[in-house]
């Protein structure tokens, strides 16, 4: 008999992947694409979405950057608390 999958095990099927990594300042960052099913059956890919990776307090933080084509000027804004982006 077969169980179903899960939801973390269904988005770990669909997929998600990191396509670029490039090193900044004090951390990395990172670069992924998102694969999702549809109802049909059919694919789509969307992203890249960016992230910040980086230690503090011999933690890992992540800061979501999101779509954005400077990822380096969203994540100074994000740090100083910034002005909104511009539209």
């Amino acid at each position: 008999m077969e169980r179903a999958a899960s939801g973390a095990e269904k988005r770990q099927a669909e997929g998600s992947g990191v396509v670029e990594y490039r090193p900044y300042e004090d951390g990395m960052l990172q670069a992924e694409v998102r694969i999702y099913t549809r109802r049909d059956g059919g694919r789509s890919e969307r992203g890249p979405y960016w992230y910040f990776r980086y230690h503090e307090g011999g933690k890992q933080k992540k800061i979501y950057l999101g779509r954005t084509d400077n990822p380096e000027g969203e994540l100074a804004r994000k740090r100083k608390g910034g002005a909104p982006r511009p539209p």
